[in-house]
């Protein structure tokens, strides 16, 4: 492995892939090395090593052997014992999260990247096969591809992306706004490059474009009611009922300086608080169960994310901007969704151009609701 390092294997400029965001040029990981007193405490040890695919393929097939470690290091070495997520689907070992495949075989794997370039190594051990993915694009990551290769590598079928349409500035402008259905809910529609990002505004917009179809069950409703109540809670500095809700709670007064902390901070950068609404709830694996809490504020939308465990217990939390749903023009009048979170995908719902006053969101099944632009 002579090409794998921080700075010593001196690659020659044009063999190092450039990471891109946001249609920039972001540089190289290496040009970031050169800077003085480089690599950075962070990277010490616990990442940051550059190297190419060929000695990637090298590690793997010594990691089969005991040529580095025994079979006893190495049977330790991809043991998990702590768990990683909830109810324990995954566990941590020596480096990796270790989890069992659909196919009920195991999968050894971890990855790593900083928010441009991303790694994904997963190992089918019990199959011999591995499979590595590298990305050097921030909106397009290995994370939302290793699944589809992994599908395709046993015969399955994946979601290719839509064919993309050329569509002049003008045609783009005018899907941008605000659109509402005759209930009040809608999307706020933003124009982003040559496609479109989509924020539903409420439930029914939310089901649609979350799980094709705008049905919901007593359960859902029962849990989306409850998050609601926590989320209204904390915009007042209350953490009591997000604490009896979680499944691990911690000190009722260190969660409420963090619930005060994070109320405050969103205020600070975002101005007033307008309106806090349920946008619903999806089933998960496992019975777990997932709501979305929409928050405005004066300069700007967030959400509060809970996971529910069949007990009804929040095993998960997270607060972060509402995630936007990344349209892509089939034609001047259509849009179709494309996924690349790299979690479970979404539906490919589509945006159509009605009239000059309307357009439809469209869902794989045919499910239809009508949306008229808000004045």
């Amino acid at each position: 492995m002579t090409e794998t390092g921080y700075t010593r294997p001196n690659w020659s400029a044009d063999r190092i892939a450039h990471g891109y965001q946001d249609g920039r040029d972001w540089g190289t990981i290496v040009e970031k090395l050169r800077v003085p007193g480089a690599p950075f405490w962070a990277l010490r040890g616990n990442g940051g090593l550059q190297t190419t695919l060929a000695d990637m393929a090298r590690w793997e097939k010594v990691a089969r052997t005991n040529v580095v470690l025994t079979d006893s290091s190495r049977r330790k070495w991809m043991t998990g014992y702590v768990n990683e997520g909830p109810m324990g689907m995954s566990k941590y070992a020596y480096g990796w999260a270790v989890h069992m495949s659909p196919r009920n075989t195991r999968v050894v794997e971890h990855n790593g990247g900083n928010g441009v370039y991303v790694a994904e190594w997963r190992r089918l051990v019990d199959e011999g096969i591995t499979i590595l993915v590298t990305s050097s694009v921030s909106n397009l990551t290995a994370s939302a591809v290793v699944d589809n290769v992994e599908s395709l590598v046993f015969g399955g079928e994946v979601r290719l992306p839509p064919a993309v349409a050329t569509v002049d500035a003008k045609a783009l402008a005018a899907f941008a706004g605000s659109w509402k259905s005759p209930t009040g809910d809608g999307v706020d529609v933003e124009r982003d490059g040559n496609r479109l990002l989509l924020r539903a505004t409420g439930p029914l917009t939310w089901r649609l474009m979350t799980q094709g179809d705008t049905a919901t069950t007593p359960r859902a409703t029962e849990l989306g009611a409850r998050a609601l109540s926590i989320v209204q809670a904390m915009t007042r500095g209350e953490a009591q009922p997000l604490h009896d809700a979680l499944a691990e709670p911690e000190p009722l007064d260190e969660m409420t300086q963090q619930v005060r902390n994070l109320a405050a901070d969103r205020v600070q950068r975002l101005g007033a608080l307008k309106a806090v609404t349920l946008l619903g709830a999806i089933a998960r694996q496992q019975g777990m169960l997932v709501t979305t809490v929409r928050l405005d504020y004066e300069r700007g939308v967030v959400s509060n994310v809970f996971q529910w465990g069949p007990g009804g217990r929040i095993l998960r939390r997270v607060a972060r901007p509402l995630a936007a749903a990344m349209l892509v023009p089939t034609s001047a009048t259509a849009f179709e969704r494309v996924d690349l979170s790299g979690g479970p995908p979404d539906p490919a719902v589509k945006l159509e151009r009605v009239d000059a006053t309307h357009v439809a969101l469209v869902a794989p099944n045919g499910t239809r609701v009508v949306l008229a632009k808000a004045s």
